[in-house]
């Protein structure tokens, strides 16, 4: 009796830290964006927001064509780090510069700073298109 009353506590204790840290974790609800607005696969860094009027997205016979605008608190070199870093994880070959290939389209990420106010702001662009051949 006194084993399961061990381990009936150790459960409890689990459970005590386990919803702590779900309660202490940043809470994602339905419609957050966590993805460039315009693409399904893109991932948003951390401070940006964007909405669907900065969006403008075609479908043409030769592929689609992606052009979507976001901003934030941050610097374009910071930016720009994140997306060098994430997007070959995601398949993406870093062709230099802001520019990036995968299956037949071209990416282009550029982050640009915004002048005035009393922290550094950027608002980032990011462009699909067919890979011309």
């Amino acid at each position: 009796m006194e084993f399961t009353v061990q381990i009936a506590v150790r459960l409890l204790a689990v459970l005590v830290v386990a919803a702590g840290a779900l309660l202490a974790a940043p809470q994602l609800r339905a419609g957050d964006e966590v993805f460039v607005p315009g693409f399904d696969d893109l991932p948003l860094a951390s401070g940006l927001v964007g909405g669907e009027d900065g969006v403008m997205v075609f479908d043409t016979p030769g592929g689609r064509i992606v052009e979507a605008r976001v901003a934030g608190p941050g610097r374009p070199e910071d930016v720009m780090a994140f997306y060098e870093q994430t997007l070959p994880q995601l398949g993406w070959t870093h062709l230099g510069k802001g520019r990036f290939a995968r299956e037949g389209e071209i990416l282009i990420v550029e982050a640009v700073a915004v002048a005035g106010g009393e922290s550094p702001s950027v608002t980032v662009r990011f462009q699909l298109s067919p890979e011309s051949r």
